[in-house]
């Protein structure tokens, strides 16, 4: 009866939270949205015209977990599509004119979650931000195999800072990151050793500038420089450093438009990747490699419809590849003014080196790096439609054709005769069709709620199941802000069905991917502020990665103030 008596206490707790507020252009703003916590990846702008086709989903699986955030960092977001997008809703909330936020948020689990920003600058010429974070975790959690306690530890913290400034023809952006790293292999191991994975600790510096020029019918340009350092400290056995990945960016497009209607241009980019490891470990698949690619294009645009044609061609320097096509094609046609219809072809080489996959599952195996794939086709058809400004219906299906795509399995380490709790790319070749929604609703600026569906099916070639993707997954979002009072309750919940796993040598279907989570917001003034969330609400047990269990049932609360 206690446990139920506790567990009623602390929803009613969650009434107590941080309200939500928008900005204006100018202003720092500390808006309460639910998003998931993801890599920091300040976009800029393309240099042309904006494409506003409907996001297509990537049939890929998502291993974040699902995180409200407590602010919105004073960093360009990505264009979303916006054409029949419901209106924007909680357009009503006071304003916040303070350019920082400081947050600390500690839950049962010994989870702490810190945040602190600030806009320095914000002018018609002159943009400067920072902002850093902090997300770590120290507690135990249950595994789903064998039920024994496994020592989950986890410390992430990042800052960053982004400059902008603007000229009368030309844009000047740069950006910074630093990122550290450090977690452990908490894992089962699939057989009894001796020999464990030591701890590991990442160190990542990311940098970008360039400019960019939009000229109404003259010749505008982009150009951006980058470069990201990856070191991991550890090899899988103690006293082996792990590998260094240096990777050297430059990405470019020139356009013209002409008669009014019409745009050509060509983009593209240049990657090299350099690896610093051991000799005397099993590093056989880091090589140094480059890819050169090139995106010549046209578009045309009328009334009620839009076009791209194009094509993608990289030149691959010592790699399995020296060169690859893809297309590169876009079409929408608007026949109604509640209704689009689009279609899109595209393809790509896919970098896999160090940087992302660490974002994509942080427990692969140092010593296999992850090779590049190539996706020769990624087509999707859709229809969108919005009915009276608040619902919009968007219906889509497509299929994906792509060589030498990852797998994740547990398997055998040649070298040392063992398994680990350590996961190593299987390849095939893959094809994916998929078939899904985006439904979203908005009621006045009180009621916003979205629902992302997707259903996979897979078809490999060298392996004997598409290890660790879901024949289905969904999102829903739901939020309500009272409107006589400054509170505000954000439900999310996560799904994924259909995920096998191969570990020392066998197939495991894995228990589904089912959470969700709760959270409340109350501000008390225009300064300081209160919320208290719970995550997987129901205690489901569930694996992010066969033998990496996610944590239960866990309550937080935290403090949030603007300056």
């Amino acid at each position: 009866m206690k446990q139920y008596i506790i567990i009623s206490i602390i929803i009613l707790c969650c009434g107590i939270s941080i309200t939500a507020q928008t900005t204006a252009k100018k202003d720092t703003i500390l808006q309460r949205v639910m998003t998931l916590e993801k890599e920091y990846n300040p976009n800029i702008d393309k240099a042309f015209k904006i494409n506003t086709l409907p996001e297509i989903k990537e049939p890929v699986t998502t291993k974040a977990k699902i995180e409200f955030s407590n602010y919105e960092a004073p960093l360009d977001i990505k264009p979303e599509a916006s054409k029949l997008q419901p209106e924007q809703y909680f357009t009503n909330l006071d304003i916040s004119k303070k350019k920082g936020y400081a947050t600390l948020g500690i839950s049962s689990f010994v989870d702490i979650n810190g945040d602190l920003g600030y806009q320095i600058l914000n002018t018609n010429k002159d943009e400067l931000s920072i902002w850093g974070s902090h997300r770590s975790s120290w507690g135990n959690v249950e595994s789903t195999q064998t039920g024994e306690k496994l020592k989950l530890k986890l410390n992430d913290n990042t800052g960053a800072f982004r400059y902008q400034h603007n000229f009368e023809n030309l844009r000047l952006f740069t950006d910074a990151k630093y990122v550290y790293s450090g977690f452990n292999y908490y894992g089962i191991q699939p057989e009894t050793t001796n020999i464990s994975v030591p701890e590991q600790a990442n160190n990542i510096f990311d940098v970008n500038t360039g400019i960019s020029s939009e000229r109404e019918g003259e010749l505008s340009y982009l150009l951006k420089l980058g470069y990201t350092y990856f070191n991991q400290k550890n090899s899988i056995l103690e006293k082996i450093k792990g590998p260094v990945e240096n990777t050297f960016r430059a990405n470019f497009d020139v356009h013209k438009s002409f008669d009014d209607n019409k745009l050509v241009g060509l983009g593209g980019y240049f990657r090299g990747n350099a690896y610093t490891t051991p000799s005397n470990n099993n590093y056989t698949s880091y090589k140094n490699y480059s890819d050169l690619n090139f995106n010549p294009y046209f578009k045309m645009y009328g009334d009620n419809w839009e076009t791209r044609l194009g094509f993608k061609a990289d030149l691959l320097f010592n790699y399995s590849k020296d060169v690859f096509f893809a297309p590169d094609i876009e079409f929408s046609f608007q026949p109604y003014d509640n209704m689009l219809l689009y279609l899109t072809t595209k393809g790509m080489v896919t970098d896999n080196g160090n940087n992302k996959i660490f974002y994509e599952n942080r427990y692969v195996n140092p010593e296999s790096r992850v090779l590049d794939s190539y996706t020769w086709l990624d087509g999707t058809i859709g229809v969108k439609t919005s009915i009276a400004k608040v619902f919009s219906m968007d219906f889509f299906t497509g299929y994906k054709i792509t060589g030498n795509e990852h797998f994740y399995s547990g398997k055998k380490d040649v070298l040392y005769n063992r398994y680990n709790n350590i996961y190593t790319p299987d390849y095939s070749d893959a094809k994916a069709f998929k078939v899904g929604t985006n439904l979203r609703y908005l009621y006045r600026d009180n009621f916003s709620t979205e629902l992302k569906a997707c259903y996979y099916s897979w078809n490999v070639d060298d392996i004997q199941k598409a290890w660790n993707k879901p024949q289905f997954e969904s999102d829903l979002t739901v939020g309500y802000l009272f409107p006589l009072v400054p509170l505000r309750f954000d439900l999310a919940y996560h799904l994924e069905t259909g995920r096998k796993n191969f570990v020392n040598e066998q197939l495991f279907k894995m228990k589904d991917m089912n959470d969700v989570s709760l959270m409340g917001t109350y501000s008390f003034n225009d300064t300081f502020s209160v919320y208290s969330r719970i995550d997987n609400l129901f205690n489901q047990q569930y694996d992010l990665w066969y033998g990496y269990p996610a944590e239960g049932f866990r309550f937080m609360g935290g403090v949030s103030v603007k300056f």
